[in-house]
């Protein structure tokens, strides 16, 4: 009886040890590079943009001659996820982790670095594009840099 006790325990004790598998998987993504947020914004950026004309609203583009044209973006196609900050004296570089598609969301990670004082303010924010058929409700998830 004891034999058979300790065979059901170890049993539960593995069982419970055992990785359980998250359902989703990584989404492809593309950083959007050299847009700038209007300045004379007096609402603030939605997280997910899914057109042309509400795009618009809210960025301007800033082609220069040693960062290239904007990246392009189809909202036939795709639309665009946006964490935009307050508007900081504080260097701050927001990059993008990864995309992953859970049972019933999109989840968009990416960090926050900040770094030294400036002498002039800037609205900081990460965009990144992905695919309309991932287009469900999002959050939205701040990592630590490593």
């Amino acid at each position: 009886m004891k034999k058979i006790f300790f065979i059901a325990l170890a049993t539960l004790l593995f069982a419970s040890c055992a990785t359980v598998k998250t359902e989703g998987s990584k989404v492809k993504f593309q950083t959007v590079q050299n847009y700038f947020i209007k300045n004379d914004l007096k609402i603030s950026v939605p997280n997910k943009i899914t057109t042309k004309e509400e795009f618009e609203k809210y960025f301007g583009t800033a082609t220069t001659q040693w960062y290239g044209k904007p990246t392009k973006i189809n909202f036939e196609k795709e639309f665009v996820i946006v964490v935009a900050l307050p508007e900081t004296d504080e260097q701050t570089t927001m990059k993008p982790v990864k995309v992953f598609q859970g049972k019933n969301n999109l989840e968009f990670s990416y960090t926050i670095e900040k770094g030294e004082k400036l002498t002039y303010k800037i609205l900081p924010f990460v965009m990144v594009k992905v695919d309309k058929k991932y287009d469900m409700p999002l959050t939205l998830i701040q990592t630590e840099v490593k």
